[in-house]
């Protein structure tokens, strides 16, 4: 399934700066809610939304390559989506980090 992103060094590299920003910040907004309080059943909401709303969006269009020959507009969308996904988890750390 992921063999396209592996077959392509740089959606492999900007996949997994995706991955590790919303790494990243899951594990501050899991540490800040310990901090505060443990909410135990939002922990898994931290880990399984990034999931689902970032990380398979780029999956699904990573595998869309295989409808387009060029390659070349799912290349865009796929760049496109995973910088978007990449300011916005900077953001949201930005914004956890400064309400502590």
């Amino acid at each position: 399934m992921l063999g396209v992103i592996l077959a392509h060094a740089t959606m492999l590299l900007s996949f997994q700066v995706v991955l590790v920003l919303l790494g990243l910040t899951a594990i501050v907004k899991i540490v800040m809610k310990l901090l505060t309080h443990a909410d135990f059943s939002e922990f898994a909401a931290y880990i399984t939304q990034p999931v689902l709303h970032s990380v398979f969006p780029l999956i699904i269009l990573s595998l869309l390559t295989a409808v387009d020959p060029t390659h070349f507009l799912v290349l865009i969308f796929y760049y496109l989506a995973a910088l978007f996904i990449a300011i916005r988890s900077v953001l949201e750390l930005a914004s956890v980090l400064k309400s502590r």
